[in-house]
């Protein structure tokens, strides 16, 4: 929606009633009342998704306002308002944290939809904002590792370049230490590039052509036992997906199994239970016996012992050790 239609709406028109009613009238820089305006603190022309964002809104004076429009991102409101005021203000500090917050979803949201070209804008309009906003740098640490853990597609690393410069400049432990992590990784990738074997090399490219086999085999398993490859849990994980998803009864079992350890993904006993009853249905007895004694035990799943005995004898039909002695 271009910038004159946003102004048309009837939630900007709310959000201008807002802003001024939280901040009673009056003009947060000199607390004047009278001639009141809704000043966007990062431009509507620029972000019209933060267009009714409140907490992108502060109510100037006519002299404020324009001595400050046009300049939006050029100015640190806090400094300006302390400057005047000539005492901390918890307000403004609350509300740019809050801004923070949603200034950094909308960047990733960019990341999300976005081409090389996209990636590039966002990492401009952060550096932008912390130049202006450099003790906001943490609450960016989602963007940072958003931009640093995805693939990608392009060989232009610049972004990324200006990124880890900026950051690494920062003090911060929680900063150095995704940057640390990242430049770990991309090293491993590297000297996995560079030992890989013409038989893995060959079997990565069957397994970016949809060969299941390779996807599961070659890409999950070696992945998660680090044979032949680098162990990368979170790689073992992508892989074992792609085949799980097409319908690979032993990727499934073993998805659910990074699941039940939580490695590579966040620990779930529910998506374990999901993924192992897709194998069991087809006639994996790991996966059968792996759920009779989730619902023996409810683990995952509410306490069965007819479906636990179900899964148990299926699993013992086929010789299942463990499930024959679980089932006496």
């Amino acid at each position: 929606m271009q910038e004159q239609d946003i102004r048309r709406t009837s939630e900007y028109q709310q959000w201008r009633r807002d802003v001024k009613r939280r901040d009673g009238g009056a003009c947060r820089v000199c607390e004047e009342h009278g001639n009141s305006h809704a000043h966007h603190i990062k431009p509507l022309e620029k972000y019209p998704d933060l267009a009714t964002e409140i907490d992108n809104g502060i109510t100037l004076c006519g002299n404020c306002h324009m001595r400050l429009r046009g300049k939006e991102e050029s100015t640190n409101l806090q400094t300006v308002i302390e400057a005047v005021t000539r005492k901390p203000d918890a307000r403004i500090t609350d509300q740019l944290k809050r801004l923070n917050g949603k200034f950094c979803d909308h960047l990733i949201n960019l990341l999300r939809s976005g081409d090389q070209d996209t990636r590039i804008n966002a990492v401009f309009q952060l550096l932008g904002h912390l130049q202006m906003y450099p003790d906001s740098v943490e609450q960016f640490l989602p963007f940072l590792q958003h931009f640093l853990n995805e693939k990608n597609s392009s060989d232009e690393k610049f972004p990324e370049d200006m990124l880890i410069e900026f950051f690494e400049r920062k003090s911060s432990a929680r900063v150095l230490q995704v940057v640390q992590k990242y430049k770990e990784r991309i090293r491993a990738e590297k000297y996995e590039r560079d030992a890989e074997t013409e038989e893995i090399k060959k079997l990565r490219r069957l397994a970016g052509q949809d060969d299941v086999l390779a996807q599961w085999y070659i890409l999950g398993w070696s992945y998660a036992n680090g044979r032949r490859v680098v162990q990368n849990d979170d790689e073992a994980v992508k892989w074992y997906r792609k085949a799980a998803e097409r319908g690979h009864a032993i990727a499934q079992y073993d998805l659910g199994w990074m699941y039940q350890q939580g490695r590579g993904v966040h620990q779930s006993s529910s998506e374990a239970v999901q993924w192992f009853r897709k194998a069991a249905q087809q006639g994996v007895a790991d996966a059968q016996n792996t759920l009779g004694w989730r619902f023996q035990y409810a683990k995952g799943v509410v306490q069965n012992y007819a479906e636990a005995a179900k899964w148990y004898r299926k699993a013992a039909e086929q010789g299942h050790a463990d499930a024959q002695y679980h089932l006496g």
